[in-house]
């Protein structure tokens, strides 16, 4: 893999992106959602998700850099992060707390609320090392797609070895550009992985 090539798919499977993306999955794949929601409404969903999730925290961040809090839009280095991080949760939580309010499965907004706690455990391990948010992402997702074909009965397999195919990829990309160390990539797919699994799997 090219140095090139490691910074497509760094880009292409950006960690903001996931969840917005995760939550298409989700609608795409229940029934109960299909049969209860307009794809108009479906839409508004992912477009609200997009704008909490993607777009104002991009905005925010670029902000925080303009102002120069962080010396890199791309938090380069493990003590530009924690802001960051903490704008994204902020966000994350208030797209729970707007899943909330809708008449959706309880997994929807507890996906969020899940992601929520992940970036709040990323914060901590940040004090101790670069933990891998694309790593995170992919091992959320994978995580996710696991417990809730255990808690459905979903045939989810088909996304569960996309994640980990995904994973392998994206984690070789990650180090071609000497953005991490291997324990920073097996710790922040671990990491999502357990977290959303639980969400998955209880929920």
């Amino acid at each position: 893999m090219n140095e090139r090539t490691a910074r497509f798919l760094s880009f292409l499977f950006h960690p903001l992106i996931l969840p917005c993306v995760t939550l298409g999955v989700m609608i795409a794949n229940d029934p109960v959602v299909r049969l209860l929601l307009s794809p108009k409404l479906m839409l508004m969903i992912l477009g609200m998700a997009f704008i909490t999730t993607i777009l104002v925290p991009l905005l925010l961040i670029f902000l925080v850099y303009r102002l120069g809090v962080i010396r890199s839009f791309y938090m380069r280095s493990r003590e530009e992060r924690g802001i960051p991080l903490l704008v994204i949760a902020v966000f994350y939580y208030l797209t729970y707390y707007l899943l909330k309010g809708l008449h959706l499965p309880q997994i929807f907004h507890m996906f969020m609320l899940g992601a929520t706690f992940l970036m709040i455990l990323l914060i901590i391990f940040n004090f101790f090392l670069k933990t891998s948010l694309h790593m995170a992402g992919l091992g959320s997702f994978t995580g996710l797609m696991t417990g809730m074909a255990l808690h459905y009965e979903m045939n989810t397999s088909a996304f569960i070895l996309a994640g980990i195919l995904l994973s392998g990829i994206v984690g070789t990309a990650r180090l071609k550009l000497d953005a991490h160390r291997p324990p920073d990539l097996y710790i922040g797919w671990l990491a999502g992985a357990a977290v959303m699994f639980l969400i998955g799997w209880l929920f």
